[in-house]
């Protein structure tokens, strides 16, 4: 028994515990003495590209390769990354991970660690990969004089996806719009991957020229623009005036190139650098003679030195003209606008009188007092205080005649000047002469004809005067305002067209002029397109009359076509259009009182809304429920003497006093509320023909 003990205490010796190796306890613990690698070292790649194939390590010790070993793999800063971080080495002992290197072109270090053994550094190069990007970095968006090199030659880099530059990369240079011409244009590269043009020459004219450069396939845009050589004056660059008003003699310059010569299309830009005057068209471009001007140079109120600077962008030197602003005192005060003039009893004057302050050489005097003083007739003035303008002038705010056939009478006075009159007389209204001829061409209810002929009744009340028979020998229009004519029209004849268009809330239709006078632009034929649907709603809404009547206004003449054309609107399309009537003008201040934040010598148009809407209307958030807003209101939608005296301005014989009652107050603050719906959505797109007086067509449109 002895003798087996011994035997089993030898047996449990040898058996040990295990080993690191996963050797199955058959023999002693295993300890990794060495790790090295097997493959993948030392390759060099594109920067941001994996390495090929695996990176591969294998661990030993002193009897052999260790299988089952945890080999971890992590690559420095900068160096890529690794597909996994911790590996287990098979049965010949090896462990391997796919490399992607960084994207920084550079050494690209790999370390692969087991424990106890210190890490085993592997080692590779990233360089830069495929060109894709060409950048421009020095010459670009510069400024140079016409026909001579840019100052700073353009240099561009080639770059890889990651920024890495390439060296020893063919760039070519070339020209792009506007012209010019380069030397220089084929380029290499250098070690940081950047290449420069030999030269850049403008072309002859002062625009933008455009130049390219290619590395590749792979494009980089360069731009210079073109400048003259030199901006100078060829007027006067001192001179006076009184201050407050337009400088006698505009500031005139010349463009020229490095030879002297003048250069046409230049911009040039006009700017007050002194006084606190403005400029009025202050950017313009060079003529053919290569000189340029702003429309106006307006000196500052106070008296002293006024300066304008003149030059264009890209050129440091200017041009600088002088003035002095004298403080003049007016000798004269005379009479422009409306001294004489006629009216209906109760009727806002066509003409707003004017006068003029003028220095003992006839200059205009601005800044200085004057005040209109109501003599006869009964009427009201408002606005009656006021200052002479830029050109010495200064306007009465608004005039209404008195209730009574007879003189009418308002004088102008500035202190030390003699008095001027002005006189309107009010005559006797003449019995009704215009006619609107309405021709329905669709099925309406009765309630909708009786509101077609009170809409009608409406106007023919407000306009008196006939404009003039007009013969007419057509055939149908092609866009189909009217159809074959041979007839004479007198005065306006109107063809409305009642159909289903979009039903209800859609689509109200159109309306406007679509064959008008020659001279006066007023309308011969008119055309109204209403859907059936809209006009049934309306109806029982109680709001037909006032849509009729309102898209009535737009055939006889409320809207931008005539107003264009008779030069009575300004702003179109910007956020403040108005209307330039000065009969208007005068209504709007009499409806809006003295002292009005909301008053201005023009009328302010509709600012919002698409096509139709804006430009074409005055504006809901100052006149509410007025009917000629673009946009209709609950209860009354009051025709008012603003909307008639408009009609004055444009050309017709108007009684104010056939208008409706207006509270412009109480519109204000109405207006707050919003409109109900939109009374119609679109005008009359169709040709607009205009005819002579013998019914010959002189002129299309549109």
């Amino acid at each position: 028994m002895r003798r087996l003990a011994v035997l089993m205490l030898l047996v449990t010796a040898c058996s040990g515990g295990g080993d690191n190796g996963g050797n199955g306890g058959t023999g002693p613990t295993r300890q990794p003495s060495t790790i090295v690698l097997v493959r993948g070292g030392d390759q060099t790649v594109p920067a941001g590209t994996q390495m090929p194939g695996q990176v591969g390590v294998t661990v030993s010790d002193g009897r052999g390769i260790l299988p089952g070993v945890t080999v971890t793999f992590a690559a420095a800063s900068g160096s890529g990354s690794v597909d996994q971080t911790t590996v287990i080495t098979n049965e010949r002992g090896e462990a391997g991970v796919n490399w992607t290197a960084g994207q920084t072109a550079g050494p690209q270090t790999l370390t692969a660690t087991v424990s106890p053994l210190a890490p085993l550094a592997i080692h590779a190069t990233a360089v830069a990969g495929p060109v894709a990007l060409v950048t421009a970095v020095a010459g670009n968006h510069q400024f140079g004089v016409v026909s001579r090199p840019l100052a700073v030659r353009p240099a561009a880099l080639a770059a890889d996806q990651f920024g890495n530059p390439i060296a020893n990369l063919r760039m070519t240079f070339s020209v792009g719009a506007g012209g010019g011409s380069l030397t220089g244009t084929d380029q290499t590269t250098d070690m940081a991957g950047r290449a420069t043009l030999g030269g850049w020459t403008m072309g002859p004219r002062a625009v933008t020229y455009q130049m390219y450069a290619d590395a590749g396939g792979v494009t980089a845009l360069f731009d210079a623009t073109a400048t003259p050589a030199a901006v100078v004056p060829v007027t006067p660059v001192d001179q006076s005036a009184n201050a407050g008003t337009p400088a006698l003699s505009l500031p005139v310059v010349e463009a020229r190139d490095g030879d002297g010569h003048p250069m046409d299309g230049v911009t040039i830009d006009f700017a007050v650098i002194a006084g606190g005057g403005r400029i009025v068209g202050g950017s313009t471009r060079t003529d053919a003679a290569g000189r340029a001007h702003p429309v106006s140079w307006v000196l500052g109120a106070t008296a002293g030195p006024n300066e304008v600077a003149a030059g264009t962008p890209g050129l440091a030197a200017t041009a600088a003209f002088r003035a002095a602003g004298i403080d003049a005192l007016p000798t004269a005060l005379t009479a422009v606008r409306g001294a004489a003039q006629q009216g209906f009893p109760g009727n806002v004057a066509a003409q707003l009188p004017t006068v003029r302050l003028t220095d003992p050489l006839g200059k205009p005097v601005s800044g200085k007092a004057v005040t209109f003083e109501l003599l006869s007739g009964g009427g009201r003035i408002v606005r009656a205080a006021t200052t002479s303008d830029q050109a010495g002038e200064a306007r009465l705010g608004g005039w209404r005649l008195g209730p009574a056939p007879g003189l009418n009478q308002v004088r102008a006075v500035a202190a030390g000047l003699s008095p001027v009159s002005f006189s309107a007389t009010a005559v006797a209204k003449p019995a009704p002469g215009f006619l609107i001829d309405l021709r329905v061409q669709g099925v309406v209810s009765t309630t909708q004809q009786t509101a077609f002929t009170a809409a009608a009744a409406h106007w023919s009340r407000l306009i008196l005067g006939d404009i003039g028979d007009v013969p007419i020998a057509f055939g149908a229009d092609p866009a189909g305002c009217y159809p074959a004519l041979h007839e004479t029209i007198n005065d306006v004849a109107i063809y409305i067209y009642v159909e289903a268009i979009d039903g209800v809330g859609g689509v109200l239709g159109a309306a406007g002029p679509c064959l008008a006078r020659d001279d006066t632009f007023l309308p011969v034929i008119g055309i109204m397109i209403l859907d059936q649907a809209d006009l049934n709603d309306l109806e029982l809404k109680g709001q037909l009359e006032a849509v009729i009547t309102h898209e009535m206004g737009h055939v006889l003449g409320f809207g931008p076509l005539v107003w264009d054309l008779k030069g009575l609107m300004t702003g179109a399309g910007s956020t403040e259009p108005l209307f330039l009537g000065p009969s208007a003008a005068g209504a709007y201040s009499l409806l809006a009182g003295p002292t009005s934040p909301f008053s201005r010598p023009a009328v302010p148009l509709e600012s919002t809304g698409g096509p139709g809407t804006r430009d074409a209307h005055w504006r809901e958030s100052v006149f509410d429920a007025e009917l000629m807003t673009g946009f209709i209101d609950d209860g009354a939608n009051p025709l008012s003497a603003l909307t008639a005296a408009s009609f004055r301005d444009i050309g017709y014989v108007v009684d104010d006093t056939a208008t409706d009652d207006y509270n412009f107050l109480a519109a204000v603050r109405a207006a707050s509320s919003g409109p109900v719906a939109v009374p119609h959505t679109a005008t009359w797109t169709g040709p607009v023909r205009l005819v002579n007086r013998a019914g010959r067509v002189v002129r299309t449109l549109r």
